[in-house]
């Protein structure tokens, strides 16, 4: 699922006849819609010229199939998500305008064309791209953010006829995982294999929003978060009783320096940590909620180790450590 992905774009210029028909087509369009938008800015069509995509062999097309073309002006202002693409074997093709445009990709493991939120035309990048959802309508509980949320910017892409330009992508995760591990627990009802209805962990305000430059939005220090309705996910304990590793998938921060050594550009919103374990056929949470003293970032792993105990002793432990999650997908991206 990780390996790397080659991808080159070339671009064919339009014959005079398909382009003298798609501008036809589009001032007569424009006609029609000028009325009823005034939002859209009238103008001069652009050239259009025609951009295939190659998937590397070897790699797994479920990326490719997935993938999202969303155009903004050089200037981050959207004009577009591209809709007439076409998918054969491990190609993509579209059009693109001649000049200068922003492009971001978008792609994931699952189908998630209809949980990415369009700018409206014009709109900066600011505007909210993703947004976690709930569970259950009454909005119990926060939903997992796909773990495989994959996110890539190509600003200033220069799109020339009969020229070549060469661009590389970085498809990296815009999430974090956040893994529980119960390590150790005592003075609780007893337990028993798979499923306890009152042995679970809690994340509370998780970020659920973010904005086209795959940040935090409103802004990185305040983002929209679920405050109190949790991320629950539950302990489930083998034969020998030891409870399997909860993994957390959660929206992170895309910092401007995300890839350098040190990170400057990172939030300082931290989640909350709230750990139950059954004592007396109810949910007991000890001294929890607590701060995560980590921030999410993107493509890293924060690993809680718990050690939990109930009465007498009451008593909670955590060990936190951070690492990076797994090598991203590289799309090298060429212009013809």
């Amino acid at each position: 699922m990780n390996k790397n992905i080659i991808i080159s774009l070339s671009f064919n210029c339009m014959d005079l006849f398909a382009k003298a028909f798609g501008l036809l087509v589009t001032f007569a369009l424009i006609a029609l819609l000028s009325g009823c938008d005034g939002d859209k800015i009238v103008g001069e069509e652009p050239l259009e010229t025609n951009i295939t995509m190659t998937l590397k062999s070897g790699t797994d097309p479920v990326f490719l199939n997935n993938a999202l073309i969303y155009v903004f002006t050089n200037t981050d202002k959207f004009v577009e998500k591209k809709l007439n693409v076409v998918r054969n074997d491990n190609k993509l093709s579209t059009y693109m305008p001649v000049g200068i445009s922003n492009l971001v990709l978008l792609t994931c493991n699952t189908d998630i064309a209809g949980k990415v939120t369009l700018p409206p035309y014009g709109g900066a990048n600011t505007y909210p791209m993703w947004k976690t959802g709930f569970t259950t309508s009454a909005n119990e509980f926060l939903a997992q953010t796909p773990a495989e949320l994959r996110y890539a910017s190509l600003p200033n892409t220069v799109i020339t006829e009969n020229m070549k330009t060469e661009k590389q992508a970085t498809m990296n995760r815009n999430v974090a995982k956040i893994q529980v591990i119960l390590k150790d627990y005592t003075g609780f009802d007893q337990i028993h294999s798979g499923r306890n209805d009152y042995a679970f962990v809690d994340l509370l305000d998780v970020p659920t929003t973010l904005d086209w430059t795959g940040g935090y939005y409103p802004g990185k220090d305040n983002p929209d978060h679920s405050g109190n309705i949790p991320v629950r996910e539950y302990f489930n304990f083998n034969a020998q009783l030891k409870a399997d590793t909860v993994n957390f998938i959660v929206p992170a921060h895309r910092g401007s320096d995300a890839f350098e050594t040190q990170h400057v550009d990172t939030t300082t919103h931290k989640l909350r940590l709230r750990t139950s374990m059954p004592l007396k056929g109810q949910s007991y949470f000890g001294k929890t909620p607590i701060e995560i003293s980590f921030v999410p970032k993107i493509n890293r792993i924060i690993q809680l180790i718990v050690t939990f105990r109930g009465e007498p002793e009451t008593n909670l432990s955590i060990n936190i450590t951070v690492k990076d999650w797994a090598d991203p997908i590289d799309q090298e991206i060429i212009f013809d």
